[in-house]
């Protein structure tokens, strides 16, 4: 927004922050909505224990490689390096 600013489009970097908010409380009230406690009675669905590990290890992997990309993409370096001719 600041380079948008600099650039002079001021009007247009306003026109970007109201559109991100608005955007926001769509969101964000649609995401309150999943986690409200409902008065109907349903039974919580439990998740199988092996369903479980897949998943968590499939969140710690994202984490892992979404925070510290570097080795992955060294590694992604050299495999391509194996089908060069």
């Amino acid at each position: 927004l600041v380079g948008a600013v600099d650039a002079g489009g001021g009007a247009l970097a306003l026109i970007a922050l109201l559109s991100a908010a608005i955007a926001a409380y769509f969101y964000l009230r649609f995401a309150l909505t999943l986690y409200e406690e409902s008065d109907d009675g349903a039974a919580r669905v439990r998740v199988p224990l092996a369903s479980g590990l897949v998943i968590g290890v499939g969140v710690a992997v994202a984490l892992l490689f979404g925070l510290w990309p570097g080795p992955l993409a060294a590694w992604a370096q050299h495999a391509t390096l194996l089908f060069l001719p």
